[in-house]
């Protein structure tokens, strides 16, 4: 089963503008998005559950704030209140992330200059490829675009990168990644302002073991690996 796709244009151009504007919001001014991908920590995961993901699906993820002070905040999301919450900000995603916009809120916290989401620990991964299918089981995908252009607190723009690949079934198919970060160029999220976006995710069955990391062999045991395999050629050369 496929769903529909929010974008046109395919995602694996790694950096395009994704930007989803209303006509009521075209005065306010398109914050302008950028999209890129780095491999980083390579994981694995043996299957997904599907692919509509929603906020209730996700507890267990780390959500990161950056403020343009200097500093930054954690917080855990919760899957009862389909949120995290920190000291005067919060994100929240109450419906299917592959149609409905996340919402970062600034309430009365310092200027934000941007955020991290990590899913590692909600077994939550992105799908960046809007189509035709890439991993088993991820239907379309929907990479990072800002979905609103107003309230933004002089946000100009929003640069995101993912990173950390996700192998299934030991196969990197190009389009899920289990981290997103997100950088605002201008002055930032400032208080009493909101910033929307549209990020698709999935989830990792964590019945069959969830998100691992994959094991990388330690160059000591490379080193012996290699070494033993010279003395066979050695001994067959003798031979």
């Amino acid at each position: 089963m496929r769903r529909l796709s929010l974008f046109s244009a395919p995602a694996s151009a790694l950096v395009a503008g994704l930007s989803l504007f209303g006509a009521d919001q075209a005065a306010a001014g398109p914050v302008t998005s950028t999209v890129a991908t780095t491999p980083g920590t390579t994981y694995k995961a043996a299957a997904l559950t599907g692919f509509a993901t929603t906020g209730a699906d996700m507890n267990g993820i780390e959500v990161t704030v950056f403020f343009a002070a200097g500093g930054s905040e954690t917080a855990t999301w919760s899957g009862g209140t389909s949120s995290a919450a920190g000291t005067g900000w919060s994100l929240s995603q109450p419906d299917d992330t592959f149609s409905n916009p996340w919402t970062l809120s600034n309430i009365g916290a310092g200027t934000i200059s941007g955020f991290s989401i990590n899913g590692l620990l909600g077994n939550t991964v992105f799908d960046i490829v809007t189509s035709p299918e890439g991993s088993p089981g991820s239907s379309d995908g929907a990479p990072f675009g800002s979905a609103d252009a107003s309230d933004t607190g002089e946000i100009t723009g929003a640069d995101a990168t993912y990173s950390n690949e996700l192998r299934i079934g030991g196969v990197f198919y190009g389009d899920l990644y289990v981290k997103l970060d997100v950088t605002f160029s201008g002055t930032g999220l400032t208080a009493s302002n909101s910033f929307s976006f549209v990020a698709d995710a999935d989830n990792a069955s964590a019945d069959r073991g969830g998100i691992q990391p994959v094991e990388v062999p330690a160059p000591g045991a490379l080193a012996l690996f290699g070494l033993g395999l010279a003395g066979l050629g050695a001994v067959r050369r003798r031979r």
